[in-house]
């Protein structure tokens, strides 16, 4: 099989970016995608795979009522997260941003839904310590609002439960978690995806659209505005 990689994938997508990898996904004629990354990589993978084929411009895509825009055929995706903590490959929502207009969008659209995802801790062992704390944040505040939700029900509640504790087990090795080879890295990524599940469940909370605008604004990353917006 013949393969090429992309790796000039940028934190917070933008669009024009997002434009020009689908014109290369489409010139090329591939037939799979595999997002491997932190959230902004993989939700690059699903709108890539998104629009590529069906020449949806990416003002349909980010619209109002999006999902019923979207049509044609969607190239299939594999998803392997190297953080642990956005949960963006079990999730089908896509974060895109518009930096001319300092805007972000969420989409929310079962097409952006990964064919296959594959999740191995050991890709996630030495994550900066930085970027564990604001991912690992990220995932508890999937489980908070998920368990806090009116839409919460009993299978939602297990999930998010169930990340609460793997988180709040190990903090201090799951910040540490690059000095270990599995251990806290093992829970955490657990947890990442018991957190997303439940949150595509039962949805999300105030937390979240808070940090929607907060983010483009202040320029910090999810996880910092997350923690930052829970602590106000």
């Amino acid at each position: 099989m013949s393969f090429e990689i992309y790796d000039r994938c940028k934190e917070e997508p933008p669009i024009p970016l997002l434009e020009e990898i689908a014109r290369k996904v489409k010139e090329g004629s591939y037939d799979l995608l595999i997002g491997v990354g932190g959230g902004s990589v993989m939700d690059t993978c699903k709108v890539v795979s998104v629009i590529a084929l069906t020449g949806m411009p990416m003002n349909n895509y980010t619209g109002k009522r999006s999902h019923e825009k979207i049509a044609g055929q969607i190239i299939p995706k594999i998803l392997i997260p190297t953080t642990s903590g956005t949960g963006a490959e079990w999730s089908i929502n896509t974060v895109v941003y518009n930096h001319e207009a300092n805007k972000m969008y969420i989409v929310r659209a079962w097409e952006n839904e990964a064919d296959r995802v594959i999740i191995d801790p050991e890709l996630t062992a030495r994550m900066p310590q930085r970027i564990t704390a604001d991912t690992g944040f990220d995932a508890l505040s999937h489980a908070i609002e998920a368990y806090s939700s009116i839409n919460a029900n009993v299978f939602s509640d297990m999930m998010a439960g169930t990340a609460i504790k793997l988180i709040a087990e190990k903090p201090a090795a799951g910040f540490r978690q690059r000095t270990t080879k599995y251990g806290g890295t093992l829970q955490y990524v657990l947890a990442a995806a018991l957190a997303m599940n439940a949150m595509v469940v039962s949805g999300g909370g105030l937390n979240h659209f808070i940090s929607e605008s907060v983010a483009p604004k202040a320029r910090t990353s999810h996880g910092t505005t997350l923690s930052a917006t829970c602590r106000r």
